[in-house]
């Protein structure tokens, strides 16, 4: 069961715990973790807790930690990564705090992937929505501020940039944008096929995305045998923190053995030969653009 603490909290802690571990010390044994925490002002207890991953370290005392232990500047720049890539300080618990429960262990290993290879058919996934498209649909929920909301898309989206990063790739139904369609307007959706194109336009806005990234459809006449609802693989630097987000009318679940990865493995590539290629997709959704703008 996950217990909280994602990928990147774990590789920080343990980088912590390695650098304490071979901090020079007068006696010339290792650093105890009582005497790292006189040195940074917290307890002993504390810096247990931070080796365990068990609790958030803003950016101040992993500075200060870096600090009295002398990191080398290149594990001292791995750490302050990771401290960012695991969103921690405020702006993300304003953020976390508006997200569903049953979503954040995704959103919280979403940065750290090294592949995610996802379908949808219900929905526009976060990373792939337009501004305008997220922006009405936080409307409709009913939502009074979106800023916290709007600085949790934009975090999400800079997953497509990152070094870490080797492919994501979505495989998105038809069924979706005309969903969308309906529930938005033409407008929003037109919109929204736009930043789709966008981010598959490898001559032209690599701004958004690179080669790593991929969107492509399923034409609403694709023969689908027992289509499945969506999700998303998502491989992590440690094969054991893997593991498949199903999503659902209810909320979602997650999962992480051997035998149900390799089911959604299946599934994924099956859909993955049927569906348009890079170029097809962008004509189709082009084709679409022009119908949802004269409907």
């Amino acid at each position: 069961m996950y217990t909280g603490g994602g990928p990147a909290r774990r590789e920080l802690a343990t980088l912590i715990t390695n650098a304490r571990n071979a901090a020079p010390t007068t006696t010339g044994r290792r650093m105890t973790q009582a005497a790292l925490g006189r040195l940074i002002g917290c307890s002993q207890g504390t810096i247990q807790k931070i080796e365990a991953a068990s609790v958030r370290i803003d950016q101040s005392t992993v500075e200060l930690i870096i600090h009295h232990l002398g990191v080398d500047p290149d594990t001292a720049d791995t750490m302050r990564g990771l401290a960012v890539r695991n969103a921690v300080g405020e702006p993300w618990s304003r953020e976390r705090a508006l997200v569903p429960r049953f979503a954040r262990r995704y959103f919280e290993s979403e940065q750290d992937a090294i592949e995610i290879l996802s379908w949808h058919e219900m929905r526009i996934p976060g990373p792939l929505q337009s501004e305008h498209f997220m922006l009405n649909e936080f409307e409709v929920a009913g939502q009074f501020d979106p800023a916290p909301y709007i600085r949790n898309r934009a975090r999400r989206r800079e997953l497509f940039r990152k070094p870490g990063l080797r492919r994501y790739a979505c495989l998105l139904a038809e069924e979706s944008l005309h969903r969308a369609a309906m529930s938005f307007g033409p407008i929003v959706v037109c919109d929204e096929i736009d930043y789709l194109l966008d981010v598959n336009d490898l001559a032209e806005h690599l701004d958004l995305a690179d080669d790593r990234t991929s969107v492509r459809l399923l034409p609403a006449t694709t023969a689908l045998i027992d289509p499945p609802g969506d999700f998303s693989i998502l491989r992590l630097p440690d094969p054991k923190d893997s593991f498949v987000y199903i999503e659902h009318a209810a909320g979602s679940h997650y999962v992480s053995t051997p035998e149900g990865q390799e089911k959604a493995m299946t599934t994924w590539l099956r859909l993955d030969r049927i569906a348009l290629d890079r170029d097809g997709t962008c004509r189709f959704l082009r084709k679409l653009r022009d119908e949802f703008a004269s409907g």
